[in-house]
């Protein structure tokens, strides 16, 4: 592949997938006469802005304007899976509508490759009409559509066909974290062992990359411990 299209956090996936996601749940589930499962989910945002019930009660199967109920709490353990259940959906068209063969998601990232750029720019097209129409979901404007020889951009990295780096948001995180993590335990904040369970995935994630140097230079240059 020639080419890639990178596109990095749909517009708001979070805060806007819950009161979508509950609907889908609801056609799927309650017309099924499974009550279980949505009702956890009613629980689970008992703290929408508006009732999640009064939602349902329109028999209207036309598009519905539900932006005025809260999305999904990021950080919470559910809301991945439940981001995930609903943008399912987009997964399929891509595989099976579309019959994309080079498409890699991870939550609302995804990369298409292609060895064609002008059939990326009409997939983006389609993709941008999908997300409004069935997903109520907008794009961000920093769309990256390059050569795959330059890197691919990617959680975090950036991917070669030789080696993996950390992208340079990446490496300034680790640096800034690696401080503060030290800080706090050398002011008495954390313990030692509070530290060091802050300390392994922010390395861990490094060790993905061809990070030694970096991880090397800023041991040695802020580290008390080596």
């Amino acid at each position: 592949m020639q080419f890639f299209c990178y596109i990095y956090d749909k517009t708001s996936v979070y805060p806007k997938t819950y009161d979508r996601l509950l609907i889908t749940v609801h056609r799927e589930f309650i017309n099924n006469g499974d009550n279980s499962f949505f009702s956890i989910i009613i629980e689970y945002n008992k703290s929408s802005e508006i009732s999640t019930s009064n939602a349902f009660k329109s028999e209207n199967k036309k598009r519905i304007d539900y932006r005025g109920v809260k999305g999904l709490p990021i950080g919470n353990l559910i809301s991945q899976h439940l981001a995930n259940f609903y943008l399912g959906k987009f997964d399929h068209w891509i595989k099976e509508i579309m019959k994309v063969k080079h498409y890699i998601r991870y939550m609302d990232d995804f990369i298409l490759l292609s060895n064609s750029q002008c059939e990326l720019k009409k997939l983006l097209d389609n993709i941008i009409i999908f997300l409004d129409n069935q997903l109520l979901l907008k794009l961000k404007e920093n769309i990256q559509l390059n050569k795959v020889k330059h890197g691919i951009p990617f959680l975090g990295y950036r991917v070669f066909s030789e080696k993996i780096l950390l992208s340079p948001q990446s490496r300034k995180r680790f640096i800034e974290k690696y401080r503060l993590y030290e800080a706090k335990c050398l002011h008495g904040t954390w313990s030692i062992d509070e530290m060091v369970r802050h300390m392994m995935p922010l390395i861990e994630f490094t060790k993905k990359a061809d990070a030694h140097g970096l991880r090397t230079n800023v041991i040695n240059q802020f580290g008390v411990w080596s």
